[in-house]
């Protein structure tokens, strides 16, 4: 599996400045053999393609349906909150938590009640193999919808960003987005989507209503295979599922409306017309630009809290490099400032190496099981000694590359910025670093990932949860399991 992925990432596509603009026969031939094995998007684990399958005839018909609901609830909400957007926030924002709920559960009684369902969901079926088969319709609600709940909702804010968002946007603007929040649903395979073999579906960048959700060919456009790979487009299950999202998204803030303006609607209610792609520009100028939302303090500090939280309802965010590089560089600071006191301070190091040998898996054994073994006891020492510097090292010179890869990131970007379009494939130089970072990172992620699975069996909440075996040679096995 890796060595398939490797080949295909090593692909010269067709719009990329260093290759000839075609595709030869023997090596599309070669690609398309595989695709198979290379996309888990399009089979299961052992490369063996999708039984659920669903023909192009059923998918294009069900497609179509779904974009006439899609754009005609689309219309209406921007009718609405161009006429009304400042009798929404007032009104909204002076009912109460009850209140608010009762609206929500009119509009759609079969919303999730919780914060994040899907995850509710995933531990219950952890728990009860078999749960979300038994309770369909809920599990689709809580796996498509993560975000949408009485519980978020009811709050002053969540909803009116979502007028503000969904309405003065195209709906491609948020497909990504859309396609994440499934994602718990797809890799539990509680959530499959239909699969179809040879098309992709393109939904980014796509901002007429033709060209919307339009299905392609891989025989006809042959960097559709490859857009579908990358995560440009998506399958055309996958890109079905986000496209239900979005009409039912769109759907329910119609239907809020509507009851939050019972007095105007629908007598005054005038819906705009769908039309075609030449009328969509007219839609996309009738609104003002977005206003604040009545009642939020602009206190000048990001709560990370509420930006989570918020997140989900607002327009997706471009990379903001400016911040991440402060970040960056104030993660650079913290670890050089560690480095130095370790090699400086005997205080500071000492507390350090008493902390980490109380961690490491010797000494908790050593303390239950045998607590006069002076061979556990030096082996806990060693242990400590050995992760105490080697985390030192690796912290500094890791994040050190990863302050010079996003300094060459920023430069990069800001030489090939108009040639980063929605839907295309990223600059060659601009892809390089991108991969060279997130490589760095990975190894930063298993390093602090490996560390906590290591500290996690002295800490007093999972230490009677742990099995501790001990080899001849002395070494500690820690099996991360229930005791029977």
């Amino acid at each position: 599996m890796p060595e398939l992925r490797h080949t295909l990432l090593k692909v010269q596509w067709p719009d990329s400045p260093n290759s000839s603009g075609t595709v030869a026969a023997e090596e599309w031939e070669e690609w398309m053999a595989l695709v198979p094995a290379a996309n888990v998007n399009l089979g299961d684990e052992e490369g063996n393609f999708r039984k659920d399958t669903i023909t192009f005839e059923e998918i294009k018909s069900s497609s179509h349906v779904t974009l006439d609901s899609l754009f005609k609830a689309w219309s209406q909400l921007r009718n609405m909150v161009a006429k009304y957007e400042t009798t929404l926030q007032n009104r909204w924002l002076k009912k109460s938590p009850k209140q608010r709920t009762e609206i929500l559960l009119q509009a759609w009684p079969k919303m999730s009640r919780v914060h994040r369902p899907d995850l509710d969901l995933f531990c219950k079926e952890r728990k009860t193999k078999g749960y979300h088969q038994k309770n369909r319709l809920t599990t689709d609600i809580a796996l498509r919808f993560p975000f949408i709940s009485t519980e978020d909702l009811s709050l002053p804010k969540p909803l009116l960003l979502m007028l503000d968002s969904r309405s003065r946007n195209f709906p491609c603007i948020f497909a990504n987005a859309d396609r994440d929040t499934i994602r718990v649903g797809i890799r539990s395979k509680m959530l499959v989507p239909k699969y179809i073999r040879g098309y992709t579906m393109f939904l980014n960048g796509e901002q007429t209503r033709e060209g919307y959700g339009r299905l392609v060919s891989w025989e006809e456009d042959r960097q559709a295979i490859f857009k579908c790979h990358r995560g440009i487009a998506p399958d055309p299950g996958t890109g079905f599922i986000i496209l239900e999202i979005q009409r039912d998204t769109l759907e329910l803030l119609v239907a809020c409306s509507i009851r939050i303006l019972h007095d105007k609607f629908p007598t005054s209610l005038v819906g705009i017309p769908i039309g075609n792609s030449s009328d969509t520009p007219n839609l996309l100028t009738t609104l003002q630009p977005q206003k604040k939302t009545a009642g939020t303090l602009n206190t000048g500090y990001d709560s990370v809290t509420a930006h989570a939280l918020e997140a989900a309802y607002r327009v997706p965010d471009a990379y903001d490099f400016r911040r991440l590089r402060n970040f960056v560089q104030a993660k650079c600071h913290e670890v050089e400032d560690h480095f130095l006191f370790v090699r400086e301070d005997p205080a500071y190091f000492a507390e350090l190496m008493r902390e980490a040998c109380n961690h490491t898996n010797e000494a908790t054994v050593n303390r239950k099981y045998d607590p006069c073994s002076t061979r556990l006891a030096d082996s806990a020492w060693n242990e400590a000694l050995f992760r105490v510097l080697v985390t030192t090292y690796s912290d500094m010179f890791l994040w050190q590359a990863v302050s010079r890869l996003f300094d060459q990131l920023v430069t990069t970007y800001i030489e090939q910025r108009s040639r980063i379009l929605p839907g295309k494939f990223l600059p060659d130089a601009y892809m390089a670093v991108f991969s060279r970072l997130g490589n760095v990172l990975d190894s930063i992620t298993q390093m602090y990932l490996e560390n906590l699975l290591d500290y996690m069996a002295a800490v007093p909440t999972f230490k009677q949860q742990i099995v501790h075996t001990i080899q001849p040679n002395g070494r500690v096995l820690v099996p991360i399991k229930r005791k029977s």
